[in-house]
């Protein structure tokens, strides 16, 4: 089937591009025509509010001139945006030529929306609502582990209720939303898996192009998508007492004070690769961390009232991996030095039937299309 495929891979994060690629691999590993669907025109205009990007942008100035180190995070962020527009261009085959959506049908048998949080709130209120819900469409449509769907607010229910009516295969990423969608439109809704643990090391590993004749001395990787004092202390100081080099991942966006490496996706999954210890605050560095068999802890991001939908995605995995321990908040920074080394054989038989479940719910639902 030629399929198109509708999520985020536009957006420069390591987690967007790589399970945009994690996807179109595998529809294409199953026999599949697939294909992205340029979603930028979209994610660019996402909205928000004025006063927000005065404020914004008045703080970057004023960085920009009192600080030498704000800087060179800005020149880091003009060289890792390179390093991703290359993998974009390499990596991910997608169709530019989308406008008029509605002529799209004349090339693509169905659509695959996700994975990723496509049906966050904002989304459906911005102009490119009918993109990620594919309401142009008349033929079929598979909802493939969307996120963004917890503590939906009310007022938007009833809207995105009525925009999921004509999906046959609906799917989450989390339990908890895959329970709010059932509610919502009282059909079966499955949990499936982030898309990136259907693609096997090797696979991974096929990206990363570095010379090996550099052989790295022993590190500990530090990746934050938010730049926590507590954390970062952490990092250093138990790199210090097991005799790591400490070397931190350059995120678009996020200022740090001290050096960081400007890394696009292939870069990321070498450094993750090579690492002897990761320490992350992100959903997709943990992922990365377990299928690549480094030791690691994830950090808690957000406070349990300002995002639970972000914490909840990263607590789901690692519960379901029999890790739970991995997760550490600011009050636990101190029981890293008594963590056990992580059994990554243990990991790979309790993620293993989750992620076969989650392939064949995929692949019977394609199924089930061509034969409709």
């Amino acid at each position: 089937m030629k399929i198109a495929i509708i999520t985020w891979c536009s957006y420069p994060n390591y987690g967007t591009y790589l399970q945009a690629y994690a996807m179109q691999w595998q529809l294409r590993s199953m026999g599949h025509n697939a294909v992205l669907l340029d979603d930028s025109i979209y994610t660019t205009n996402l909205p928000r509010p004025k006063l927000t990007i005065l404020t914004s942008k008045c703080k970057r100035s004023l960085k920009a001139i009192v600080l030498p180190s704000y800087r060179k995070s800005k020149k880091n962020d003009s060289i890792a945006l390179e390093m991703f527009q290359n993998f974009r261009n390499t990596q991910l085959d997608i169709d530019k030529n989308i406008i008029p959506l509605e002529l799209l049908d004349k090339r693509y048998d169905c659509y695959v929306c996700g994975s990723d949080q496509i049906w966050l709130p904002e989304c459906l209120s911005a102009i490119g609502k009918d993109f990620f819900f594919a309401t142009f469409t008349s033929k079929s449509k598979i909802a493939y582990a969307p996120s963004g769907l917890i503590d939906y607010p009310k007022n938007l229910q009833n809207e995105l209720a009525q925009r999921l009516k004509d999906f046959p295969f609906l799917s989450a990423r989390e339990p908890h939303a895959a329970s709010f969608l059932c509610q919502l439109t009282n059909k079966e809704v499955t949990t499936v898996t982030d898309p990136t643990l259907f693609v096997p090391m090797e696979e991974w590993s096929k990206l990363i192009t570095k010379d090996k004749k550099n052989l790295n001395p022993p590190f500990l990787l530090l990746y934050m998508l938010t730049r926590n004092k507590k954390y970062i202390q952490a990092a250093i100081n138990y790199a210090k007492r097991k005799g790591l080099k400490l070397k931190i991942i350059h995120s678009i966006g996020v200022y740090h004070r001290k050096s960081t490496i400007p890394a696009g996706p292939s870069e990321f999954l070498s450094l993750i690769k090579d690492a002897d210890m990761v320490m992350t605050d992100s959903f997709h560095g943990t992922i990365f961390s377990i299928i690549f068999q480094r030791q690691f802890v994830t950090f808690q991001r957000f406070h349990n009232k300002e995002n639970n939908n972000q914490n909840l995605r990263i607590i789901n995995l690692l519960n379901m991996a029999g890790v739970a321990n991995r997760f550490i908040n600011e009050e636990r920074v101190k029981d890293i030095n008594a963590l056990k080394d992580v059994n990554f054989e243990d990991i790979n038989q309790r993620l293993t039937p989750f992620i076969e479940k989650s392939r064949t719910y995929l692949d019977n639902a394609i199924r089930s299309l061509q034969h409709g």
